[in-house]
């Protein structure tokens, strides 16, 4: 038997089997690892791939630097609002022809033939011979023309075409990659939300104090401190690796997503699927969500400041934000063995509010304090309790300003208060 150029097309599809086999156990291999589009020659209304390579989804390996004829730039129109673009490569199958001499019509052969001198770099001599090889049958289409008879990777979307025929694309794209820094938008997206977990975690360094761990509200946002910092520390790392993949950053983000779910007053949202050949259909709903989250969950409007009893009928409540404070309105629940309406039209009267280390004075001296008016309405994020009566401490920012970290606040309530209880909360500014 003589040796064939059949023997040597079967070997080809050996190998192309084992590989087809291997990538079934690698879902998500392909994608662009680098992608740059002309952006003058955009204006001019063409699109020209200045820097492409990656893996198409049938695993062929390409990179448009190794061509030895260019890729063909495509002239865009009107009629390609709202197409995407996509460059595209022949499928392969058994009664479908390899390669073709290259030419200016189109065809399905996956390689067109080039020629190249190639040199010996194994004898001495180094000999230089003339060589036809097999390149790659690439171009630049719009998807629907192409859906059926190519693999293909979206490079683009068109938005519109201005006036003097220069494309617009549309930002909200994110063609398919193996590195999620190939994409400028999901790598601004990436680096735009560790900058807000950094900035939230500083705040909430800052808040922590003020809520104290003593109480429920305070639990959880110490739980949700511990939940920031160890997303920023994962997140941090991955988007300081130069080849993340975007499925194992969804997968975190994701996770971190559900996460933060529980800690949300409203009923969980469905999270979005992950899609590799549109990751936009995935990452833009999954941002928007963690962002949502951030501020919502990670700035909290309410805390509650736990009060103790002292001597003489004073509650304290320890004080270690002096600045939140100041900038918050407190709110103060009370309850007692009482008619309603005489404990709130007689506390305002009883009451004194003022610094820990100078409530004795006030009350022996009856020096003035915050004024307590009752709350008409009861901000959405304070707590509603049955039996307690809400009133609000107007003059609390101006007392804060005499307040110290040993002192605290305190509160002192002159007269019979039969079985009393006093709850208090700072609400942020801004809120209510």
């Amino acid at each position: 038997m003589f040796l064939q150029p059949h023997h040597f097309q079967q070997q080809d599809r050996y190998w192309q089997a084992q590989l087809d086999a291997s990538r079934r156990w690698q879902p998500h291999q392909w994608g662009f690892t680098r992608l740059r589009i002309d952006s003058a020659q955009l204006k001019l209304g063409v699109v020209v791939l200045s820097e492409c390579a990656g893996m198409m989804p049938d695993g062929t390996a390409f990179d448009l630097a190794e061509r030895l004829t260019p890729l063909t730039a495509l002239r865009i129109g009107e009629e390609w609002v709202g197409k995407t673009l996509v460059l595209a490569l022949p499928l392969t199958g058994r009664d479908v022809m390899e390669s073709r001499p290259m030419s200016s019509s189109p065809s399905l052969a996956r390689y067109h033939t080039v020629e190249k001198t190639v040199v010996d770099r194994i004898t001495p001599e180094g000999e230089a011979i003339l060589m036809q090889l097999g390149e790659l049958n690439m171009l630049l289409a719009c998807e629907e023309q192409v859906r059926h008879s190519h693999c293909f990777l979206t490079v683009a979307r068109i938005e519109a075409i201005r006036p003097d025929g220069g494309i617009v694309l549309d930002e909200g794209c994110i063609p398919p990659v193996l590195h999620y820094r190939c994409s400028p938008r999901l790598a601004r997206s990436m680096d735009d939300f560790v900058g807000r977990l950094h900035q939230r975690q500083h705040q909430l360094r800052q808040k922590n104090a003020l809520a104290g761990s003593e109480t429920r509200e305070g639990a959880g946002y110490l739980l949700f401190l511990l939940s920031v910092g160890r997303a920023l520390a994962l997140l941090t790392h991955l988007s300081r690796q130069e080849e993340t993949h975007p499925e194992t950053l969804f997968r975190e983000l994701l996770a971190l997503a559900g996460e933060w779910q529980m800690y949300a007053a409203q009923d969980a949202q469905p999270l979005p699927d992950y899609s590799h050949r549109q990751p936009e259909r995935s990452f833009a709903p999954l941002f928007d969500l963690l962002q949502h989250l951030l501020t919502r969950v990670v700035n909290p409007t309410v805390f509650e400041l736990t009060l103790r009893q002292g001597e003489f009928g004073i509650y304290y409540t320890q004080i270690t934000d002096m600045a939140l404070l100041r900038s918050a309105t407190l709110i103060l629940a009370v309850k007692a063995a009482l008619p309603a309406d005489v404990l709130r039209d007689e506390l305002p009267a009883r009451i004194k509010v003022g610094a820990g280390d100078s409530i004795r004075d006030m009350v022996n001296l009856q020096l003035p304090g915050a004024s307590v008016t009752p709350v008409q309405t009861l901000p959405k994020d304070i707590p509603h309790f049955n039996g307690y009566q809400y009133f609000l401490l107007d003059e609390a920012r101006a007392i804060g300003t005499g307040l110290t970290a040993a002192g605290g606040l305190a509160i002192h309530i002159a007269g019979e208060f039969p079985e009393g209880k006093l709850m208090l909360w700072a609400l942020a500014e801004g809120e209510g």
